[in-house]
């Protein structure tokens, strides 16, 4: 979980500092790059370092709250891609890494908490 952490934290603050750079990664052509979707990209980005850094700083119950907080962004940025891929809204290259990246964690959410099922407080 520290690991996937890391990652949130990381790729959040390179979607706030190079939104324009990660539209590229995700095929959204130049003339496409709109100062709404450069804010949306610095919106998802200090939601993602807030969450990693949110587990990263708690521990106990509240490090339990911060992952249910994860599985709750995950699971619904997972649906909304699917529900776009479906009305093919999300196509192509952008839909698998995009879904690639929210089911991946919504999974490891899933399997961590799972394992943590059984463990004491």
């Amino acid at each position: 979980m520290r690991g996937l952490a890391f990652f949130r934290i990381g790729l959040g603050a390179f979607a706030w500092l190079a939104p324009r750079t990660m539209n590229r990664i995700f095929g959204v052509p130049r003339a496409d790059d709109s100062p709404a979707l450069v804010y949306m990209n610095r919106v998802f980005g200090v939601r993602a370092v807030t969450l990693g850094v949110g587990y990263l700083a708690s521990r106990g119950d509240a490090r339990r709250l911060w992952h249910r907080l994860w599985l709750l962004c995950d699971g619904a940025d997972t649906a909304m891609g699917a529900a776009m891929v479906a009305r093919r809204q999300l196509t192509g290259v952008t839909a698998f890494q995009a879904l690639a990246i929210t089911a991946g964690a919504t999974a490891v959410d899933v399997a961590a908490m799972r394992s943590d099922a059984g463990t004491p407080p």
